[in-house]
């Protein structure tokens, strides 16, 4: 739950992105490049029924009520961050 000065309490739902986006494929070259691992692929690289041409999320609303604004969107960033995670995370059980 957030207040917003102090006030009366509100809710709201947040998409957090940095309003650019990357496809499927460009992610994947970059974290094998990163990762240096190519057992992950892109079967045919064809659009399946019903996938969108593009889905970027928008900070807009986060910069209003938050005054937040992505400071990590670039995707090799976004791709070692969260690998060093995940390596944490399985170490960690």
């Amino acid at each position: 739950m957030l207040k917003k000065n102090d006030k009366k309490p509100f809710s709201k739902i947040f998409n957090l992105g940095t309003a650019k986006g990357n496809s499927t494929q460009e992610t994947v070259f970059q974290a094998q490049k990163i990762i240096k691992n190519k057992s992950f692929k892109i079967k045919d690289g064809k659009k399946r029924f019903g996938d969108q041409p593009i889905v970027v999320c928008n900070y807009k609303k986060a910069k209003k009520f938050l005054n937040w604004s992505p400071k990590n969107s670039n995707l090799k960033k976004i791709i070692i961050s969260s690998y060093k995670w995940e390596k944490y995370l399985k170490n960690e059980k």
